[in-house]
Order: structure tokens, then sequence, then C-alpha cells
């Protein structure tokens, strides 16, 4: 009976969104480890949903029994998450056109310019504009540990000029691309 009523908790604590469930006996010194971890885990989702920007999402199949049978809704990490990986589906195919446009990307996504402008915004913390150049920059990276010329990394992610596309890379990066390449 014990067994049942654990899991009937543990779905609550997941459909209720809860992000820590404590005891009543709490030490203070592992209330203040949990609550330096859970402002972690906030710092991390604020910044760039925790990593998984420029990267596609595994999804991890559970074995049956561990599944527990929520409610349709998907937590909105997960469907930031989505939408981030269906954005960089989007970005792999277009970000090499220098004429691509945030209009272009919200209309491959199916989303009103305004209403994409939003999602972005809300998921990565940063305009679409600023996401994209941040997508080419990291795509030029690659290219040049490839060991192609700055000048051709920057046409090959979709960036019109080489001083724009230094100037960009060294702002994001910190230093130019000439010395990316090198180290």
């Amino acid at each position: 009976m014990e067994l049942i009523d654990v899991k009937t908790r543990i779905a609550y604590i997941l459909r209720e969104m809860i992000d820590e469930y404590l005891p009543e006996s709490l030490e203070l010194e592992v209330l203040k480890a949990r609550l330096k971890n859970y402002l972690g885990s906030i710092r991390l989702l604020k910044t760039g949903i925790g990593g998984i920007v420029f990267q596609p999402i595994a999804q991890k199949q559970q074995p049956e029994e561990e599944q527990v049978q929520l409610d349709s809704e998907e937590p909105p990490f997960f469907q930031q998450a989505k939408f981030i990986s269906k954005l960089n589906d989007i970005l792999e195919n277009i970000y090499v056109d220098p004429s691509t446009t945030i209009a272009t990307i919200a209309f491959e996504i199916a989303m009103s310019e305004r209403q994409f402008f939003r999602k972005v915004k809300s998921s990565v913390n940063m305009t679409p504009s600023k996401y994209l150049r941040l997508y080419r920059l990291e795509k030029s990276k690659s290219i040049l540990k490839d060991g192609y010329n700055i000048q051709h990394a920057a046409f090959q992610v979709g960036f019109s000029s080489q001083s724009h596309f230094s100037k960009c890379f060294r702002a994001q990066f910190g230093c130019s691309p000439k010395d990316y390449k090198n180290a």
C-alpha cells in the first residue's frame, strides 16, 4: 500500500510542477544546499535552457513500468526544449543564406513574427536576430577549426561581410577569429 502512495505523491508533485518536496524534519545545512542547487538550476534555465540551445534534443525512453502517466500537457520546459529543437532544425537548413530574415524563419516555423519573437525571447532570453547571429557564430567555430580561412568561414555561415563577422565573433567570444583559429 505504501508503494502506491509514494507513486501517487510523485505523480502529484510532477503534475503540479512542484520543484522540491521538503520533509518536516530537515536540517538547516540540507535546506541551504537544496536552495543553492535550485537557484543554480533556475539560472541555467534562464541562460539558454541548460545548454540545449544549439544541440538537438535526444528523447530518452524510460522502461514502461517507470513511466508515470500525467495529464496530456507537457511541462513548460519540455515545450520550450521542443521549440528550440525545431528552431535549430530549421536554422540548420537556412542559416547559410545571408538573406535569411526573422520573417523567413517565422514563416518556416509557422508563426507570426510577433509570436515568434515572443517565443524565442521567453525561451532563450535573447531576440531572434541575436539567436540567429549566435547560431551562425557557433557554426563558424567548427569551420575555423577545420582550417578554413576567415573569409570562407564568414560566407559559409551567412555573413555578407568579413569585417562584420570578425566584429561579431570578437564581441561574442572575446577573441578574433584568427586567434581562435590559431589556438
